[in-house]
């Protein structure tokens, strides 16, 4: 394997619509490490309810608005899932939930703590489940009771993952080998110009050292010379095009965690995690902004950490068409 050289809705949020902020009972910090049902709880979980909606855009012909909301019932009649509301041309939301299940009426009391406009939010919120649909607890402007359909879960990934192409095919560059091309350490390790004319590569834009003046870059070479049955080589590039990191044997997905923006703000200079999967999901920690070069040996994080959390952790990359 060729080595590459190191250069050093909520309810609220519903009704107010995307540009106004939810109203809060306060504002949280992420929350990067809360926990989950351990392996032993796994059999006690019951069912899974699954409700989403795509509906056309009326800002853009041919664009779509996603709403999804996945339930999962817990022991003792307590309720966890995750909540995305994607309104085309505005901020998102995203949100986890915890709350309870009243068997009699089939309401659910749920505490969301949710991401939007770059702070993190903690609000309650109340739902009934129907056999078609979630009651959302608000009226529709035609005064009706606003309702999420309820759809198998496979459908709800289908839409969830047609939501993520839909944005991976704006944020990630396959094509423009301009960056490629000025890395001077793939030609001093054996890529010619004809090898990064054909070499397949993805490329990421994203602000790692919590520095919004600066932005660097995730480029995942998916070359020959580079991939095995561990997985293919993940370049870290700062904004001056140098090289401060080579992770191999990694394969997508690729995470990183959301903060707020005070918080991003008061850690300037300070490199985001990674989480990239290596037999299993690992967490990257940098150093001095250097991170691990060997993945499949770093802290193993379950999927489920990250998936549950939509507020805390931020899909990068993926496979898409």
């Amino acid at each position: 394997m060729r080595s590459l050289l190191i250069t050093v809705p909520f309810v609220a949020f519903f009704i107010m619509g995307c540009k106004e902020k939810p109203r809060t009972d306060h504002k949280e910090q992420a929350q990067t490490e809360q926990a989950l049902p351990s392996n032993n709880s796994a059999s006690l979980l019951g069912e899974t309810w699954c409700f989403a909606e795509r509906t056309p855009s009326s800002i853009t012909e041919g664009a779509y608005n996603y709403h999804l909301v996945r339930l999962q019932q817990q022991p003792a009649e307590a309720i966890a899932g995750v909540v995305y509301h994607y309104p085309y041309g505005t901020d998102s939301f995203r949100a986890s939930v915890k709350g309870i299940l009243s068997p009699e009426d089939q309401t659910i009391n749920a505490t969301l703590h949710g991401y939007a406009e770059g702070e993190h939010y903690t609000q309650q919120a109340k739902y009934r489940l129907t056999s078609k649909a979630l009651e959302l607890n608000y009226k529709t402007p035609q005064g009706e009771m606003a309702t999420l359909p309820r759809v198998s879960c496979a459908a709800f990934d289908s839409l969830l993952t047609e939501y993520r192409q839909g944005v991976f095919k704006n944020l990630i560059n396959t094509t423009d080998r301009t960056r490629l091309k000025q890395l001077d350490s793939l030609k001093a390790y054996g890529f010619t110009e004809d090898d990064l004319e054909k070499v397949k590569f993805m490329e990421r834009a994203i602000d790692l050292d919590r520095d919004p003046a600066t932005m660097e870059y995730l480029i995942y070479l998916m070359d020959p010379s580079l991939c095995g049955t561990g997985g293919c080589n993940l370049l870290v590039v700062d904004s001056e095009n140098n090289i401060v990191a080579d992770i191999t044997v990694t394969k997508l997905p690729i995470y990183t965690v959301i903060e707020d923006v005070e918080k991003t703000m008061n850690s300037k200079g300070q490199w985001k995690d990674l989480f990239v999967y290596s037999k299993g999901m690992r967490r990257l920690s940098p150093e001095n902004g250097v991170y691990p070069t060997n993945p499949s040996v770093e802290e193993e994080i379950m999927m489920e950490q990250l998936t549950a959390f939509p507020e805390n952790y931020l899909l990068l990359m993926d496979h898409f068409d």
